[in-house]
């Protein structure tokens, strides 16, 4: 499995399971579609919806250390939530797991969520990724609306070394 595609999913895994984000919300995982069952390519964008991507790996100066960039989308209709108070209660969640993860790894004392992150990432890409890993903050979105949906975002940069070489 590439790089990119296992940290997708492993952070969705995480969300779902510490994201409070609400029962009826949709998890379109860029690589994986299917992760959520409730997805049906007939129907490909339902709403409400976190959409989690990563960019393909990058690496660092030093040539051995990578790194993906994260991105974490909260979406839901305008109609469906014309006072963004859902898509305000999304983001609020998806911000505080990710402070916890951030947090946890810059003190060097692992919660069960980065416990749980960097177990997910070691089953779908233990022959290509050393964990523990490393945390930044990537790039944020700002909220906008564009046909008919609400949007914002946050990111997550996942650094690791390379166990393959």
């Amino acid at each position: 499995m590439n790089k990119a595609k296992a940290i997708e999913l492993s952070m969705a895994e995480t969300l779902r399971q510490y994201a409070e984000v609400g029962e009826d919300v949709i998890y379109r995982v860029w690589q994986s579609m299917d992760f959520d069952s409730r997805w049906n390519e007939d129907e490909d964008r339902k709403f409400p919806a976190l959409d989690i991507r990563s960019a393909p790996a990058q690496t660092d100066d030093d040539q051995q250390t990578m790194f993906c960039d994260t991105t974490i989308i909260c979406a839901t209709m305008i109609d469906d939530d014309k006072n963004n108070e859902f898509i305000s209660a999304m983001y609020e969640a998806v911000d505080a797991l990710l402070d916890k993860l951030f947090k946890q790894f810059l003190t060097g004392v692992d919660g069960e969520e980065l416990i749980y992150l960097n177990a997910r990432i070691d089953e779908h890409a233990s022959e290509k990724i050393n964990t523990p890993v490393s945390l930044t903050w990537g790039e944020s979105m700002s909220p906008y609306e564009d046909q008919g949906l609400h949007m914002i975002g946050t990111g997550l940069r996942i650094h690791y070394g390379r166990s393959d070489y």
